[in-house]
């Protein structure tokens, strides 16, 4: 592919290659994007190790220079350049999105490989403190956290986040992704507690540092109620999302991200509650709001779309579940392919509702013949008297709310 690029710039082509390589990522198209990215690293080895020359005079070398942030005034700086072979800076994005690919195809112990060697790059160009060098520590700790490396992921994410806090502040959006990994982290071990004990920590400090009607506040305040419906307290995470939907929507408004996320996980603890018919209520507002917002055909429309047939699917209420997922696989598949886990899920999910739906009508015939069923009876009716396989709906709200973590820790959400 570079081959094909050559004529136009080998800075032009890094670039055009690292916006492919990252829409097919995005299309989880990984062996084509971990093709792009390593055939990219090697054009980064030798174009950078044959730019030489003044500094003044070489524009490509001077912006991945002055990118570390150790060069305010490159007329001042030293008039020739080194050779900078595989070590370079401008490696480094395309090393990260590189161990991303490998580890998406759950080839953790070479990305671990390629995590570790970025993160030694990064500490020696930029120092321990750089941005670049603790969004290679974090990179590492999930690698890691999926190789099951506990201990070491939770330091380097607890010293990511203690960085991060103290050179960004407490409402820095890189300062909340600390805390979101860490969540991540003990979520994946099934250690609820101690993302109890991280949010309570955190809404105490945030709510004296900055007050309760602010949004690094809330986020907080969410955490601690995922916290609480992880651990099974789903009358404690009601009362905590609805207050934090009540604050976003006087904070922010009803149309904000936000207030739409917190909108859909009370949706979700309402479902839990059997408060079904609030919980389709609020996925039904949230998805009108995400319309206005977003338009009918984006991603995170489609999200909602397929969370409220989820819940519209507990009630059994096959064929309207069905429609929604259809409604999605189909946006999906338009946006972002069909390899994406957002599309294999809706296609997951359609067959399972059907198969549900065949077991429902075998079951009533069945039972109807016996004479056990009033086929007067609306099937909402007979799906209550006879507790078809008997769900547990809060064992059904954790499993959707892991099954998000999981996703989430993944980078997907």
């Amino acid at each position: 592919m570079s081959q094909a690029l050559g004529s136009i710039g080998p800075e032009l082509v890094i670039d055009i290659m690292g916006h492919l390589g990252t829409a097919l990522r995005y299309q989880y198209r990984l062996q084509e994007a971990e093709q792009v990215y390593r055939e990219a690293l090697t054009l980064c080895k030798d174009v950078l190790t044959k730019q030489q020359g003044t500094l003044q005079n070489n524009k490509f070398v001077v912006r991945a220079l002055v990118a570390t942030g150790e060069y305010v005034d490159v007329e001042t700086q030293a008039t020739t350049v080194e050779t900078f072979g595989t070590d370079h800076p401008r490696t480094l994005g395309f090393r990260q999105n590189l161990a991303e690919t490998l580890r998406l195809q759950k080839r953790y112990t070479e990305a671990e490989a390629i995590n570790r060697e970025t993160l030694r790059i990064s500490q020696t160009a930029f120092g321990p403190t750089h941005k670049e060098t603790l969004d290679s520590m974090r990179d590492l700790a999930i690698t890691l956290g999926f190789r099951q490396n506990w201990s070491e992921a939770e330091s380097l994410l607890r010293n990511v986040s203690t960085l991060r806090e103290r050179n960004l502040g407490l409402e820095h959006p890189s300062t909340l992704q600390s805390l979101s990994h860490l969540e991540s982290l003990f979520s994946a071990q099934h250690n609820y507690g101690a993302v109890e004990e991280l949010y309570r920590d955190k809404v105490a400090q945030y709510s004296q540092k900055l007050g309760q009607m602010n949004k690094a506040t809330l986020r907080c305040m969410l955490g601690l109620g995922r916290a609480l419906g992880f651990s099974g307290l789903v009358n404690e995470a009601a009362a905590t999302h609805a207050e934090i939907l009540e604050l976003s929507e006087k904070l922010l408004g009803e149309e904000h991200a936000f207030t739409l996320d917190t909108m859909e996980e009370l949706a979700l603890v309402f479902d839990a509650q059997r408060k079904h018919a609030e919980s389709e209520a609020l996925y039904r507002r949230a998805l009108t709001l995400r319309e206005k917002v977003h338009g009918v055909d984006h991603f995170t429309t489609y999200k909602t779309v397929t969370a409220m047939a989820f819940q519209i699917s507990g009630q059994q209420r096959y064929e309207e579940t069905v429609a929604l997922y259809e409604r999605a696989l189909a946006g999906y598949q338009a946006s972002v392919g069909p390899g994406h886990p957002e599309t294999r899920a809706c296609w997951r999910a359609i067959a399972d509702v059907s198969r549900k739906m065949r077991n429902r009508m075998e079951t009533d015939m069945k039972l109807g013949d016996a004479g056990l069923v009033d086929r007067s009876m609306t099937p909402d009716v007979q799906n209550a008297e006879m507790s078809e396989v008997g769900l547990r709906r809060r064992d059904k709200w954790r499993h959707e709310l892991r099954s998000w973590e999981l996703r989430k820790w993944k980078g997907r959400e």
